[in-house]
């Protein structure tokens, strides 16, 4: 079995950074795209806001990754003069700060549940967690029980005769 890498196309002819307006189409599932932009210009995304997964800085480029696992670098995105603004086709007009604010942050309950997950555990419910409670009680109160059974049953250290003679004090 073969494995084939990402497909990465490079679009940022000097051109790009002399339009208004860049046009990005999302690419293939799994592909990536880098786009040369500048803080001028309006970048709008033939996809809707929701689709974005994640948008990280990396030195002066926006990589954005999508729901289909592709991303497209916006390389000088962060040029020092501003940013550019991302037009989607929801109509939201977003910049990096409004991306990220956009982007859905798991919950811990989701967190929780997916550490579940990994070990094939749909994480532990309250209930799970009483069970578990008093499964570990009980078990203490019947090795709590053997063990005073033994210490019964042991001869004391000193021998029988001194054994009776501290039962008859008490």
């Amino acid at each position: 079995m073969t494995e084939t890498a990402p497909q990465t196309s490079q679009n940022s002819q000097p051109e790009n950074a002399l339009q208004k307006e860049v046009m990005i189409v999302v690419p293939e599932q799994g592909a990536t795209e880098i786009i040369a932009v500048n803080s001028s210009q309006t970048i709008t995304v033939n996809v809707s806001a929701d689709q974005v997964v994640s948008a990280v800085q990396d030195g002066s480029d926006l990589v954005v990754t999508f729901t289909n696992g592709s991303t497209v670098t916006l390389q000088n995105y962060f040029d020092g003069n501003g940013e550019a603004i991302l037009v989607f086709a929801d109509g939201q007009s977003l910049n990096f700060a409004m991306l990220l604010d956009l982007i859905e942050m798991p919950s811990q309950d989701d967190l929780q549940n997916a550490e579940g997950d990994e070990t094939g555990d749909q994480g532990n419910t309250d209930g799970d967690q009483q069970a578990l409670a008093q499964n570990i009680e009980e078990l203490a109160e019947n090795i709590a029980e053997e063990v005073i059974e033994e210490l019964a049953q042991a001869e004391p250290a000193a021998g029988q005769e001194i054994a009776q003679q501290l039962a008859q004090i008490e």
